[in-house]
């Protein structure tokens, strides 16, 4: 995803809204079958939605975070418009898209940055913390043998173990 991107104050606040709707166990992303409901409201043809999906979805990875939402929100505006879905629209920013059962209050002030991963949840930190703990930490830290072997058990694509190592 473009390193320049950054969400506008409305864009923020719309990603805000779709999330109350969408993710009400605030999980922090939006699925598929989820996005599809809400997105359907841009009233844009269902292969402009899958260009922004696949666009807003750079890593495929079947839900959107709060960032690329707000990608999505931004290339649904430029789409509306008129515009040829294409990654150069990330970085620029556009309209703001109308998206039918959605309504967002616009601050007045600048936005903040939007987090990417979401929450742990006090059962995934204890399961991890099990993980990491069976896996036999010498003064609080893993070799990085044991630590492969934990990323290899996770069945993670190679691309992303890439990028956490």
């Amino acid at each position: 995803m473009s390193g320049s991107f950054s969400p506008s104050p409305g864009e923020v606040s719309l990603v805000n809204a779709l999330f109350q709707q969408g993710d009400p166990e605030k999980r922090g992303i939006l699925t598929g079958d989820v996005a599809v409901r809400l997105f359907g409201g841009a009233k844009l043809h269902p292969q402009v939605l899958g260009e922004i999906w696949a666009t807003a979805d750079e890593e495929n990875n079947g839900w959107l975070s709060k960032k690329g939402t707000a990608v999505a929100v931004r290339l649904m505006g430029h789409a509306q418009r008129g515009e040829k879905i294409n990654k150069s629209l990330i970085s620029r920013p556009g309209p703001l898209p109308t998206i039918e059962g959605i309504s967002a209050v616009i601050p007045q002030a600048t936005g903040s940055a939007l987090k990417a991963p979401p929450p742990l949840t006090p059962a995934d930190r204890a399961k991890f913390v099990n993980m990491f703990q069976k896996a036999g930490p010498a003064n609080g830290l893993l070799s990085g043998e044991k630590a492969r072997d934990i990323f290899i058990k996770s069945k993670l694509p190679t691309d992303k173990l890439l990028q956490i190592w």
